[in-house]
């Protein structure tokens, strides 16, 4: 009887080399798909990983700006640009609030300005904006070290006691906000004759007459009473006491109590510090230390320019102009070629000039002096002659512009003008601040420039 033992093995066919080869080679295939599976699956966890770290760990901590080794990340400066989007979305509502108090729509000028500022197409200036403010604040705080300014934790805490309303010294004095506002010189005829002002006429139709009124004599000189006189039992009054029947009887009139008044609250500082936590606990925005940042920024920029006030001139060199903006080279020399041939400017100013807010005044712009218009506006104007206007157009990220000079005089500063040269005053600064550091802005912070607070503005 034959032997069965290993009989698979044996079979002829099991014995085929090609049978066998193929055989390896299947096993090799399963082999390395479940060599392959692992490398899909493990580069995947890798990729997910990847994604993880880069979404909550490099990219809110990539570096976009740096002001020498103080840096400006992903997370501070999407922090920043929400803090900005709230506090417009804060100031539109509080507008449509006192619009509704009166029973009003909001004007579309004002919503339309809140509604441009917060469209996502909007966004690349806002975020251009707040980075450059953040950049200024770092350069603040250098500048300021240097120059000795500083700002205590004490002072800060204080500013933040104030806006919530908290004051446990008392509450303070209110103090003027504004400086008083300069005497400035009368225009002269010359300017007058300039502008070619047409006199309003004085009403002539007049409800009285002057000769009619002095025909009225004075009239009795009415009695005054004088409540503190005392009055004397004349023999009237006497006669009249005397008449009152005796069996009178007078029922007492009710004296009403008078109604206690609320007694205020005090405003204790556990209750502070519940305002305070509540203000932040539900804001996804920003947090208090962002805020409280912000408050040591401005604080210290108020002691930089009140150092810096002490350095303002009363007084200023000022240009008092009027232009004409158009779009194109060929309009504006059309303009001057007008205007050459006798033609009124305030009549072109208000059929040609592209700026709306004065084309209906002549394109007046005032009085102003160094620093408040373009660079190229500014040297055309400070260099021209009074009573000329431009015989080239002058060109500005504007259009173009015709200008004329009215005006060209030393004149005391009024309010806006020492506002205005604070500020230029701080620029200065900054700018000669940053001129000492190593600063440096990349070129991809716009795309991460959050559209979030939403903004649903009032119907």
């Amino acid at each position: 009887m034959p032997n069965t033992e290993n009989h698979e093995n044996l079979h002829p066919r099991a014995m085929n080399k090609a049978n066998k080869a193929r055989r390896e080679k299947e096993l090799n295939i399963m082999k390395w798909m479940k060599i392959g599976s692992i490398v899909i699956g493990i580069l995947i966890i890798l990729i997910i990983i990847f994604g993880v770290v880069y979404e909550f760990v490099y990219k809110p901590n990539k570096t976009l700006a740096r002001v020498e080794n103080e840096k400006i990340s992903v997370s501070d400066f999407q922090e920043a640009v929400r803090y900005q989007r709230t506090n417009l979305i804060n100031n539109y509502n509080y507008m449509a609030q006192i619009y509704q108090s009166f029973g009003m729509p909001m004007d579309e000028s004002t919503k339309s300005s809140y509604e441009t500022q917060l469209s996502a197409d909007y966004s690349g200036f806002m975020g251009n904006q707040v980075l450059d403010s953040m950049v200024n604040q770092k350069i603040l705080d250098f500048g300021a070290k240097e120059s000795g300014f500083s700002v205590s934790d004490q002072e800060v805490n204080q500013r933040l006691e104030s806006l919530f309303g908290y004051y446990p010294d008392g509450t303070p004095t209110a103090e003027p906000t504004d400086i008083p506002l300069q005497n400035t010189p009368t225009i002269s005829a010359a300017q007058l004759e300039l502008l070619k002002y047409t006199a309003t006429p004085l009403p002539t139709d007049s409800t009285s007459d002057i000769s009619e009124l002095e025909e009225v004599g004075p009239s009795e000189p009415t009695q005054i009473v004088d409540p503190t006189a005392t009055v004397s039992a004349t023999e009237d009054t006497t006669e009249s006491l005397e008449t009152i029947p005796s069996d009178l009887t007078v029922t007492p009139t009710e004296v009403m109590s008078p109604t206690p008044s609320l007694t205020p609250t005090t405003y204790t500082v556990d209750m502070y510090q519940k305002n305070l936590e509540n203000q932040f606990a539900n804001n996804p925005y920003f947090t208090k230390e962002f805020f409280t940042k912000q408050i040591y920024y401005e604080l210290l920029q108020d002691k930089v320019t009140a150092s810096l006030e002490k350095d303002i001139p009363s007084e200023d060199d000022m240009v008092w102009a009027r232009h004409i903006l158009v779009k194109t080279v060929e309009e504006a020399q059309n303009v001057i070629d007008r205007l050459n041939a006798g033609e009124d400017w305030a009549t072109l100013a208000a059929e040609l000039s592209q700026d709306t807010s004065n084309k209906d005044n002549g394109g007046d712009l005032g009085w102003f002096m160094r620093g408040a218009m373009t660079d190229e506006f500014e040297k055309a104007a400070f260099d021209q002659e009074i009573g000329t206007f431009s015989q080239a157009p002058v060109e500005t990220s504007f259009g173009f512009h015709i200008i004329q000079i009215i005006g060209h005089e030393i004149r005391p500063l009024t309010s806006e003008n020492q506002k205005d040269a604070i500020s230029n005053a701080y620029n200065d600064w900054l700018a000669t601040a940053k001129e000492k550091l190593n600063v440096k802005i990349g070129n991809d912070w716009m795309n991460y420039v959050p559209t979030d607070p939403e903004f649903n503005p009032v119907v």
